[in-house]
């Protein structure tokens, strides 16, 4: 289990190694901060800004999840803490697509076994230490 994690952990030092950086800020993460602002200005039009205003921020954020929730534009990570659990799930089983050796890859249950120690011990506590809440 060692040698999978160490080996994931390699394959994405390589890929991050090779991302443009210079087109990553300037021009990606721009487009996504953009692209998520417009998401939230619209859904504080539709909520209205004065109402927002007087909102506290936990009951903000209540109104912003349950319109997202109705135009089906919220994330499915952000539904439960059930549905954040899958997609990690998904995000590990597909690294482990590329990272496992063509055998062990082919076995159901190392492939299981991998992608839920890799889920429950690496990356939800890095999502936890990311974001506590």
């Amino acid at each position: 289990m060692r040698s999978v994690i160490m080996d994931a952990l390699g394959e994405i030092s390589g890929r991050a190694k090779e991302i443009n950086l210079i087109d990553l800020l300037t021009r990606d993460i721009v487009d996504l901060i953009g692209a998520h602002l417009d998401l939230f200005r619209r859904n504080q039009a539709a909520i209205g800004v004065d109402v927002m205003a007087t909102l506290s921020t936990e009951e903000r954020d209540e109104r912003l999840k349950h319109h997202l929730i109705a135009s089906k534009e919220l994330h499915p990570a952000l539904i439960s803490p059930e549905s954040e659990y899958k997609v990690l799930q998904q995000l590990v089983g597909g690294v482990l697509a590329i990272v496992l050796r063509p055998r062990e890859a082919q076995c159901p249950l190392v492939w299981t076994i991998a992608r839920e120690i890799v889920t429950c011990l690496v990356m939800q506590p890095l999502i936890n230490l990311a974001s506590p809440a």
